[in-house]
């Protein structure tokens, strides 16, 4: 499954940023491409086993604590978190936030991940299996050029998750 184009028209405007600029200090140019998106979870276990099950991504990464190193120095942030990949490299990146009180709590201005399917019905059904609550069902979404067949879930820490078929027509 390839991440749905919606989430990269989130970064859009600092891909546009990065790309205006288009030469670093060394005269390289830059080229921006989306790598990853990021959630907080109450539970790192109940959401890798919740993305595994219903988009079958595998763990690239997975850690019990962040070092930081900066020239002034280096911290250690007692934060878990994974990332788990899609068969073409993309990610998600999920940190265990327990308490959202303690740390970085908000999700926004994200409004959802998307992950484009081959049948949307089918794949709300198997999330929903899988512990998603239904956020909007299968519809069709006609958008100027953009066609598509298209649903949204809830993932287990109230993420919005879009799941997306094109349409040529």
């Amino acid at each position: 499954m390839r991440w749905l184009s919606s989430l990269a028209n989130a970064w859009g405007a600092a891909a546009r940023f990065a790309s205006a600029f288009g030469q670093t200090g060394e005269g390289t140019t830059l080229s921006p491409r989306l790598q990853q998106g990021s959630i907080l979870a109450k539970s790192l276990g109940r959401s890798i086993a919740f993305y595994q099950q219903v988009f079958s991504l595998r763990v690239r990464a997975q850690w019990t604590s962040m070092q930081l190193e900066t020239d002034e120095g280096t911290d250690t942030l007692q934060i878990a978190g994974v990332w788990l990949e899609d068969q073409n490299g993309r990610v998600i990146e999920i940190l265990e936030n327990a308490d959202p009180a303690k740390g970085r709590g908000e999700q926004k201005p994200i409004n959802h991940i998307g992950f484009e399917v081959h049948d949307v019905r089918a794949m709300y059904k198997q999330a929903l299996a899988a512990g998603a609550k239904g956020d909007t069902p299968p519809m069709r979404v006609i958008a100027g050029e953009l066609k598509a067949h298209t649903a949204f879930v809830r993932g287990p820490d109230g993420e919005r998750i879009e799941l997306v078929r094109l349409m040529t027509r």
